[in-house]
């Protein structure tokens, strides 16, 4: 089957790379774009369902597109989370932000307002999610939204409290 899907996938520049069981499901690893470095996983049953009809010779229920594959997958490569994270680090890092920490164990993305010296703490996942484009797109319109995304999170901290903190998650 993966043979089969995969000779529609490659004039899309995507392709099956395997398959894997999470949490009782079967995903499919697909590379967006052969660079290996934007790996998403697709759950095979709502892949059947949108795309099963291609192995048969039939057209698809949905149009494949690297925007449908994103929008319906989820992130967990270690290589796509690297990339997204890299791809915001630069970003922020433009407009006088840092990029302190990646904390998986407490999934907080860590980031320090070099203007105020202020801590802004991330939803790990939630911002993986949102920007799951860095991966294969970077736009001045993107870039414009992880800056307001950044700067409209409530959870700061001061440098007192950050490192008070830092000592109780042990970052």
């Amino acid at each position: 089957m993966i043979d089969d899907f995969n000779m529609h996938l490659i004039h899309h520049n995507m392709k099956i790379i395997g398959a894997e069981e999470f949490q009782r499901n079967i995903y499919y690893k697909i590379d967006i774009g052969n660079k290996g470095f934007a790996i998403v996983d697709y759950k095979y049953n709502d892949f059947a369902l949108s795309y099963g009809s291609l192995a048969f010779g039939e057209e698809a229920l949905e149009d494949i597109s690297i925007d449908n594959i994103f929008k319906n997958s989820k992130i967990r490569s270690e290589k796509t989370i690297t990339t997204i994270i890299d791809s915001i680090g630069n970003i922020i890092a433009k407009r006088n932000f840092d990029l302190e920490d990646v904390n998986t164990q407490f999934n907080e993305l860590i980031i320090r307002n070099c203007k105020n010296d202020r801590y802004i703490i991330l939803n790990l996942k939630e911002t993986i999610e949102k920007f799951k484009e860095l991966a294969i797109l970077n736009s001045k319109k993107l870039d414009r939204e992880v800056v307001n995304y950044v700067l409209s999170c409530k959870n700061t901290k001061g440098k007192n409290e950050m490192d008070s903190y830092r000592r109780k998650t042990n970052i």
